[in-house]
Order: C-alpha cells, then structure tokens, then sequence
C-alpha cells in the first residue's frame, strides 16, 4: 500500500481530515507531492502538520498555567548556579573545587530539567554512594524547580498528564515508530476513534534496502553530484531531486566547494546555532574583548569582521596599526588597579612625530569610545539595559546598511531573542542573573535558526529531517553506522554503568529512521564511505541484516565524466576520452588563464633587467648614497646578494610588508636594548682610558647594573615597549646575562681598551662608484692589535653561512668590516660574534683560537668574493639588472615578504 495514493490523495477533499508527519519538512512536501496527484487546485496547510504542532493542537494542561519555554529553565539554572558558585552545596555534579565555574555546567543541568521527573521512576537500587549523592542531588534540584513552576504558576509539560481533544478532526499520524516521544502520547490515543496510525510497513517491495559502499568521501561526494548533474542535464526537475546527508555539519563546506566545480546550485535547508551566523558572530568578540583586557588580537578580529559595516573604517583600522606598532598587548592589573596600555600611550605619544596631535586626539577619542560602549554591555545588570546597550553600540560604530540584507536579518533575530528573554525574566520571581550579557550569548549558541528566505537548487537535508518525504530522485549519503545512529536516552542523567541495572533501555530509532529512507523516494540511493575526511566507518546493521552491502564500482564512470579530471588530463595528457563541455567554472578559468599566465609578459624584470633609462635612474636615485655614490652595507649587500629582485621591490620600489602580530617581545626592541646597555657600560670604560680588567669584575658588575638602569629613561621614551610586567622580566634577563658577559670577557679578552663605539667605518671607490660604509659595536685595541666585536641577541652566522665553496657568502658582515679596517690601517687580530642569550663568543677569525671558523689565508678569499659581490651588485644596479639567475627556491624563499609576487617559487592560497 502506498500511503500517499492510498491514504492521503482520497481524504484531502474532506475537510475535517489532518495528516500529522513527524517533522515539519515532511509535512510540507508532501502536501506538496499530494496536491500534485490529486484532481484538487489547493490545499489547506492545517490539513498538513507535524508531530509539535499536532500535540500544540489537541494536547492540553493545566488551567491557569502557562508552559515553561527554554529561556525561563536557562534563568532558573543561572540562579541555581550562581547560588552554588557563592556558596556550594553541589558536591558530586560540581565538585567543590570547580564551584567558581559553576556557570560552565549551564547548558547540561538545563537540558536535564525537562526529565528530572524520572527521578521518581528509579527503583530504590543498591547504587554506589557516590551515585546516590548524585542521585540526591539531582532530586533537590527538581524539588527547587517544582517550586520554582508553581511560585510562577507555570507547568513542564513533561512533568505533567495532558487531556486531549482531537475536536471535530480526524487524525492520521503518520510513521510513530521513529517519534522520540510517541510512547509517551500512546495511551492517551489508544481509546480516541478519531485517531488513526499509518505504521512503518516491514514489506519494503520495490525499495529493497540496498547500501553502496565507497572507498572515500571524496569518491561518494563526486559520485553523487554527477549523478545529480546526469538528471539535470536529461530534463529532470530539480524539485524533484533531494539530497539527505548524514552528518551533514562535517560535508557541508565541501559539498559547496565540489558542487560549485560542477555549476550545480545546492540549497541547504540546515538550522545552526544562530551564534555561528554573520552578523551575530561579533557579539562574542564583544565578549572576548573585554574578558582579555582589550587585547589587540580580539579588537582586530572586532574590526576585521568583514559583515560588519564601520561608520568610522579608518579609524578602526588605524587603532589596529598602533595597537601592533606601540605593542597593546592587553590591559592588566598591577597589584592595585587596571592600567589600560592603550591610552597610557596615546598620553605618552602627545608630542609624537608619527602623529599629529589632531590624529592623536582622534584615534584616543575612538578608542575611549569603543572601550565605554564594549564596558557597558558586558556589565549590563538587566537585560532591558543590555538591549539599550546593544542598541547604541551599533548606532554609535555600524552604519545603517548593517540593519538591511541578511547579516541584518540574522542580528535582528538574535535581538529578538534578548526581548524575548527580558519578557520572560520580567515575569518570573528571580533575580537578575549576574551577567545578562552571558546569558543572552548561552541563549544564542543553544538557538537553532534555519534562514527563512527559500533559495534555488537542489535541497539538502541533514539526517532525520527529510524521512518520509516522496520526491522522484532521493540521494541519502554518508549513511555509516556511527552517522545514522540515533538513540534516544530515558535517563540522560545516568552514567551507562548505571543505565545498565535499570529494566529499561533506550529507545534506538536507527533501523527505524533506515527502513522509511529506503521509502522516501520514487528511487532512492543510500550510500558511505569507509574511510572519510578523519575516520574509518562501518556500514549500518540494517544493511547487513539485510545481506545488501555492495560496492560501487564508480572509479571508471568518475574518471570519464568528472570534468575536473577531464581537464587534468587535458593538460597532462593532451587527450580526453569523451566530448567535454567545460563547466562555466571552468570557462572562467580558462578565460582567466588566456588573459593573464598564458599571455606574453611586456615586462619581466625577475627574468630580465630593466631596459627603461628612466626608470633605472629612478631606482638608482631611490637608493641610499653619500657623494653622489651609491653606499652599499653589509645588510643591503647581504640583501641583494640573496636576492636581486627582493631588493629591487624593497629598496628599489619602497615595498613593504606590513605586520600585523603583535609581539610579547620584539626582537628588534630587545637588541637595541642590549646594544645599549654595552654601549654605557664600554663608554665609561673609554672615557676614563681603562682597559678591561678580569681583577675589577666587581666593580664593573657594578657598572653593569648601573647601565641597566639608565634604560629607564628609554622605557619610557621609546615608541615600542614591552608591558610592564615583561619589562621587569626583560631586566632581570639583562643583568644576569650582562654579569655572565663580564666573565666571558674576562677570559676571553682581558686588557684590551675600547677604541671605537658604534663606529662608522668607510671607504670610496672610483670603479664601480660606490661608498662602502659600515657600522661596528665596539673595537677594542691592545698593543696595536685590533680586534672587532658585534652583538647578536641569540643567533649568530654558522662558518658555512660566512666561509661558503662558491662566492656568495650567506652573511658577508665580518669579512666587509675586516676589510674596511685593514684598509684604514688597523691590524686586526680578531673578529668575533657575543651571543647574548647563549652567553659566549663565536670567532669569525682568529688566529690564537683553534675554534676560530678560519686562518687569514680563508678571511682573504672571503674578502675577495666580497669584493668582487660588491663589484657585481653596484655593475647590476647601474645596468637595471635585478633579476633571479637561479630558477631553483633557495633558504631564503621560505622566509621572503614577496612570496606572492616572485615566480621561482608560488604561495598558493
């Protein structure tokens, strides 16, 4: 018997006649699919409802009594907790030591309340004690919920025995046996000759269950949208096609990103929590913001929340640059009070010369503003000041485009949400809960919403939603065991040990929820895969019961009509096996390719140099010089040398990249830091002529700290500080590593006097024209014998980065500066690297060492190949030459700023 010629299309001309399915989406397109089989015009849609609305129907209560709703249970649980956070009484549900978390227990307490009332149906077992506190606890909390029913004169409808009144209608309920709670209705239906069932037939005839089995999701996925295409292209209605997906959350992206391959429109017919939805998403940040200190990695994810639509843009994304410019890390109490990092430096930058006083005012003005509207929403202490809040916060920020479209319509949504929870706590006796703002959010993730406004293509559903529904062509996929399991939990309070000594067992719809699939079609198509994008699965029992698990054999048919593959192979092979007619994705594609990678260049300055005079001379004149000459250091040598084209965009052209991390410390801050603290400390050396003494180490531990502490006036002077609380680390830091500094030099280099700090050394040459200049830490001198110091924080040049097989040294600095020096006369009888962090010296050259990285005669040649790189690269950029010589990625590709420009090797996003 087919229940809808049979059972519907005879009765609909009746009106006293009401079909009930189980959920809202079968009610509908079935009356849909009814209408269309009978000789009727229309249809009613109260003769077409589902399972709530038939009980909303003919169910009713007590009188005088309201039903209690999801809002008034999350009120009441946030009291019951808070009570427990301010002085516990729960030990076994919340242990005492979590009690200051109470409010994290919100969401499974709050799902309990609807069936405490099995408490009650619980044989009095041999339980374990720590079952029955918990046991215990449970009951007093439904002793405090009853009374919280009644003081508000409200009903759980769980909790209590409707009467029902079916009226004047006829009923027909369709498929009871996969309605979670239709036993619990039964009796009162067993005696009303108005109701009629319609069970679940065992005798499936044509619709013999049948599971095809895949080796991947991918190969299911494709599969399947061909198939759907197939349909498509010989005329069939997409009306008629419907795609059930078992878990369905974990397929949809990719669903969306292989059905946009293919040009087929998908329509999702899938509720989310309203939270994860555009437009509402940015009240967590809200949230986050002011729970971290207004921290700068949440303020950006405010600001560059691509929906929302800000009044003052540019402002917004100024505060940003100087939250990572000026490190506001976070705001954060000291001991006594919050200091805010933020307008601590809008007041120390007044006299700014990066800002104008007027800029300055501004962007502390905006910051103040968002700081004030942010506070009064988190700290809200009703919920009709919460929507005031909200209200300003986004006149004051948003412009009114934000309230138009669709990201509006989810926001507005969730405002109705927040009215709907202020009548509610207006009409109960409860206190405010201590965060509204919280609560509201809790309601937000909890509240499913499916987007009212109907969108073309195929319709999707997720698993259970579409059962029962009639279309010609129904694909049910990714319908593993794990995927199409539901079980229904009696005593969802119980530990599964504990379920075990009860009589009663859960109530498991999945063979039932199977068996009306393989109805819910003209044709239908069950399949899984056994291995998907994370985990391995089994096919259902049902199917193997039945002996119909079989593999599809689609590996051929994809390879033949995947047009993907198709154009894979086109440009691999050159060949396609059958006429290809490229999707408009792929004509896109092609039309993209022709007008860019596949036209000839006009211009290819990494391949080639630079044939414009006028041009060359602007980047020539971009360049620093001194003279008239081009000076070349050691960095911009070491630079070009690496990479001729990175140096043209950086140096050449001014390209930059801009960062957008914040730093807890930057390496760049901390070593002028450190560079400093050498510099005052050898400074009091050289101005009193005194060669480094090992037998004054305690004096000059002295001196040390001393120079220590004059860093406090460059703390408070400099434009990019570390927050207080890693200041103080950083100094502690400093001393002990600058102490371990005087012990290595004492041993190291004793008796040597300091000739030159932070000194510029040069030469010029004629040919090429250059100015080679340099600037070194410190030179110390003893008996005429020189010696070059430079400091690193940590990580110093390797022999093989300085003393290479070929002539291009990685880092060039110690050999550039040697031979500035020998040149100017010095006699230099070492170069050495002081690794700050690692506390000891690293020699580039020194004879007197057998751990130096070279003798003369390797310093010499190194020289020479630096020489001749400095030759190369002042030859190059007076020709315009910037381009790579290599076609192969070297090291530094992998940390380049111009990955997405340069051709050697692609960023792929």
């Amino acid at each position: 018997m087919d229940p809808l010629k049979d059972i519907i299309v005879p009765k609909m001309e009746q009106k006293n006649n009401v079909f009930v399915f189980p959920s809202e989406v079968a009610a509908r397109l079935l009356q849909k699919k009814a209408l269309q089989l009978s000789k009727l015009r229309t249809s009613r849609d109260s003769c077409f409802i589902s399972w709530d609305q038939f009980k909303e129907q003919t169910l009713h209560y007590a009188a005088g009594k309201q039903p209690v709703n999801n809002y008034l249970r999350a009120l009441f649980t946030e009291q019951l907790l808070l009570e427990n956070k301010k002085r516990p009484f729960f030990t076994t549900l919340i242990q005492r030591e979590y009690a200051d978390n109470s409010g994290a227990y919100a969401n499974t307490i709050c799902g309990f309340l609807p069936l405490l009332y099995k408490i009650e149906k619980i044989p009095d077992l041999t339980f374990s004690r720590h079952t029955k506190k918990r046991l215990s606890e449970l009951n007093q909390i439904l002793t405090r919920y009853k009374s919280f029913l009644n003081n508000n004169r409200l009903y759980e409808p769980h909790y209590e025995t409707p009467n029902f009144d079916a009226g004047s209608k006829n009923y027909t309920i369709f498929y009871p046996a996969i309605i979670k709670d239709f036993e619990n209705i039964a009796p009162l239906l067993e005696q009303i000759n108005r109701i009629s069932l319609v069970p679940l037939s065992q005798k499936l005839g044509a619709n013999k269950p049948e599971l095809l089995v895949f080796n991947t999701t991918i190969t299911e996925v494709k599969w399947v949208l061909l198939k759907i295409a197939e349909l498509l292209d010989r005329g069939t209605d997409p009306a008629e096609i419907v795609l059930t997906v078992a878990g369905l959350e974990k397929l949809e992206s990719y669903l969306k990103e292989q059905a946009a391959l293919m040009h087929l429109e998908l329509n999702f017919h899938q509720g989310k929590p309203l939270f994860s939805y555009s437009g509402v998403d940015f009240l967590n940040n809200i949230r986050t913001i002011y729970t971290s200190g207004f921290a700068i990695e949440e303020i950006k994810a405010l600001i560059w929340n691509c929906c929302l639509p800000w009044r003052q843009k540019k402002q917004a994304e100024e505060l940003i640059r100087f939250g990572i410019a000026y490190n506001c890390l976070k705001n954060y109490y000291d001991g006594t009070q919050e200091l805010d990092i933020w307008q601590t430096h809008f007041k120390r930058l007044t006299q700014s010369r990066e800002y104008s006083g007027k800029e300055l005012e501004t962007l502390s003005s905006f910051y103040a503003e968002l700081k004030a509207h942010i506070t009064g929403i988190n700290r809200a202490k009703s919920f009709k000041q919460l929507e005031d809040s909200v209200a300003a916060f986004c006149a004051a920020f948003f412009t009114r485009s934000f309230f138009s479209g669709e990201t509006g319509g989810y926001f507005e949504y969730a405002v109705k949400v927040l009215k709907e929870l202020t009548e509610n706590a207006e009409r109960i006796d409860l206190p405010q809960p201590d965060s509204v703002f919280n609560l509201w959010l809790s309601c937000l993730r909890e509240r499913m919403y499916v987007p009212q406004r109907p969108k073309k293509g195929i319709a999707v559903y997720p698993y259970r939603v579409s059962a029962g529904i009639r279309p010609a062509y129904h694909f049910i996929i990714n319908a593993s065991q794990t995927n199409t399991q539901h079980i229904i939990k009696k005593f969802p309070f119980l530990h599964i040990n504990e379920e075990t000594r009860l009589d009663e067992y859960d109530l498991d719809l999945s063979d039932p929820f199977l068996a009306l699939y393989m109805c819910s079609g003209e044709q239908t198509f069950v399949s899984y895969a056994r291995k998907d994008f994370s985990d391995s699965h089994l096919p259902p029992g049902f199917f193997i019961a039945s002996g119909t698990v079989s593999d599809c054999a689609a590996e051929g048919t994809l390879k033949r009509l995947d047009p993907i593959l198709q154009e894979m192979r086109l440009w691999t092979a050159g060949t396609i096996e059958d006429r290809h007619v490229l999707t408009p994705i792929q004509k896109a594609g092609f039309f993209s390719a022709y007008t860019s990678g596949l036209t000839t260049k006009t211009s290819d300055y990494i391949h080639s140099p630079i044939k414009k005079s006028v041009l060359v001379n602007r980047i020539i004149k971009k360049l620093p010089h001194e003279g008239g000459k081009l000076r070349i250091s050691p960095t911009s040598l070491e630079l070009f040398t690496a990479c001729a084209f990175s140096f043209f965009l950086s140096e050449g052209l001014g390209i930059g990249c801009e960062v957008y991390e914040p730093e807890l410390l930057d390496a760049l801050s901390v070593g002028n830091i450190i560079h400093r603290m050498f510099f005052h400390f050898f400074k009091t050396l050289q101005e009193h002529d005194e060669a480094f003494e090992p037998d004054n180490t305690a004096r000059y531990e002295k001196d040390m700290t001393r120079s220590l502490s004059l860093l406090e006036n460059y703390y408070i002077k400099s434009e990019a500080v570390p927050l207080k609380p890693i200041w103080s680390y950083l100094q502690q830091n400093l001393k002990e590593n600058g102490i371990r500094f005087l012990k290595v030099e004492a041993q190291t280099f004793p008796g040597y006097k300091v000739e030159h700090l932070e000194h510029t050394v040069g030469m010029d040459w004629d040919r090429p024209a250059v100015a080679l200049r340099g600037k070194i830490d410190r030179v110390s001198v003893k008996e005429n014998s020189h010696i070059i110091i430079d400091y690193k924080k940590k990580t110093t040049p390797s022999k093989q980065d300085i003393f290479t097989s070929h002539q291009e040294p990685a880092s060039c600095q110690m050999p550039f500066y040697y031979f500035l020096l020998t040149e100017s006369g010095y006699d230099i009888s070492s170069a050495s690297y002081y690794s700050f962090e690692n506390g000891g010296y690293v020699h580039v050259f020194n004879p007197d060492n057998p751990r130096a990285f070279s003798g003369l005669k390797a310093l010499s040649t190194t020289v020479e190949s630096v020489k001749q790189n400095i030759t190369v690269m002042a030859d190059r950029i007076n020709s315009g030459d910037f381009s790579v010589r290599s076609q192969n990625p070297s090291p530094n590709c992998m940390h380049c700023n111009y990955r997405g420009v340069c051709r050697i090797r692609f960023v792929l996003a």
